[in-house]
C-alpha cells in the first residue's frame, strides 16, 4: 500500500480481527466494524449483496453466505475499510518494534 510497513505475518491476536458476532453462537454471523456497511452506489462484499446487512453502533452485522473465507471488497468504494486494516497492521506487535527501534537510532 505504499506506507513502508510490513503486511504478511505480523498480526497477532486481537479482539479488534474477531469477526464473527460474540453474541451469537456459530462463525455464520459477522459483526464488522460500520465502515463494511453497504449502501448505494457502493458494491458489497462479495457473495453477500443480497443478504441484509444491520448498522447498530459502532459495527454492521450480517450472516455470511455460505462457506469460504476469501471475500473481495472494492476499497475504491470503502475507504474507510483501508484506514482500518492499515491501523491493524501499523499497531501490529512486529510493526510496533519496528517503529520503536526507528525511532531509537540516531539519524546519520
Amino acid at each position: 500500500m505504499g506506507d513502508g510497513l510490513d503486511g504478511a505475518g505480523v498480526l497477532r491476536f486481537d479482539e479488534r480481527l474477531l469477526l464473527t458476532d460474540p453474541e451469537q453462537d456459530g462463525v455464520t454471523h459477522w459483526r464488522l466494524p460500520k465502515v463494511f456497511h453497504p449502501h448505494p452506489p457502493k458494491t458489497p462484499l462479495t457473495y453477500h449483496g443480497k443478504r441484509v446487512w444491520t448498522p447498530e453502533g459502532d459495527y454492521t452485522y450480517v450472516q455470511r453466505n455460505g462457506p469460504g473465507q476469501e471475500f473481495v471488497l472494492n476499497l475504491d468504494d470503502y475507504d474507510g475499510v483501508k484506514d482500518w486494516a492499515l491501523d491493524l497492521i501499523a499497531n501490529s506487535e512486529r510493526n510496533d518494534r519496528r517503529a520503536v527501534t526507528r525511532k531509537a537510532r540516531p539519524a546519520r
